[in-house]
């Protein structure tokens, strides 16, 4: 129990770290990755290719920020011109003593950050998944570890995950996202093998198309004999790790298989 209490306090550490330096725009929460000095904010599709205009809010540990030179008190309205994936706008802010620069940049993809120190071990740990409607924006605790065979060794630089959300007691949490099914236990698929980082999803979407349910739908709803899923940016202790798979494990809740016993 100790040992669980001093690791809940690290990750609060972590989190607390994390938000101190998160922008909130129109209701979306922006994290900073430190690796690239960026602060990366889901908002839906249809915003894109327009000016977005939004209230800019952030914490009582920044302070002056100018963004594209223009300075923002907090709560503070700004217009994103042009809004578009990959484009940066300019940023400058006050942390303490510390200037940050860097940039604010759009995503249409849901964003997943991950904090805590994982291996293929389960251990405790801090999700926040941060949709374009902002559905979720608040840590979770979870129990995570490191998946695969070939793509979960020393050589491999982007690894695959494993979630079971979990309560305060370490009880199971069911946790819904995306419109997909309500449980507790998720995989993120970093597509190691696969540059495009998207065809473990196209094939898994057409399997579904074209393949034929139990014999036993008729009579039992919600049958699906394959994984659904969402791409998604994913951010790691605060530092961006790229674009993975956040889906459904084939497990039996899938089928709406009963356990029994011989």
């Amino acid at each position: 129990m100790k040992k669980q209490l001093v690791l809940a306090m690290t990750l609060m550490l972590a989190v607390s770290t994390s938000v101190a330096q998160t922008l909130n725009i129109g209701g979306h929460r922006a994290p900073f990755d430190e690796l690239n000095h960026v602060w990366l904010c889901s908002v839906p599709q249809f915003l894109f290719g327009q000016d977005f205009t939004a209230q800019v809010s952030y914490g009582d540990e920044l302070s002056d920020l100018y963004i594209d030179s223009v300075a923002i008190a907090n709560d503070d309205p700004f217009t994103f011109a042009s809004l578009e994936g990959g484009k940066q706008y300019a940023v400058t802010v006050q942390k303490g003593d510390r200037q940050i620069t860097g940039a604010i940049t759009f995503t249409w993809l849901p964003i997943v950050e991950l904090f805590g120190t994982f291996t293929n071990t389960y251990s405790y740990g801090d999700v926040i998944v941060s949709e374009p409607d902002s559905a979720y924006a608040e840590p979770m605790m979870a129990k995570v570890k490191t998946r695969g065979g070939a793509t979960n060794v020393g050589g491999k630089h982007k690894r695959n995950y494993r979630i079971k959300f979990i309560n305060e007691d370490s009880t199971k949490r069911n946790r819904r996202f995306f419109g997909l099914r309500n449980d507790n236990c998720w995989i993120l698929d970093a597509g190691q093998m696969d540059f495009l980082r998207v065809r473990n999803r196209v094939s898994t979407d057409l399997w579904l198309d074209m393949a034929r349910k139990p014999w036993y739908s008729d009579t039992v709803a919600n049958v699906r004999n394959g994984s659904r899923g969402q791409m998604v940016e994913v951010m790691l202790n605060g530092e961006y790790r790229g674009i993975k798979k956040m889906c459904e494990p084939i497990v039996s809740k899938q089928l709406k298989l009963t356990r029994y016993d011989e």
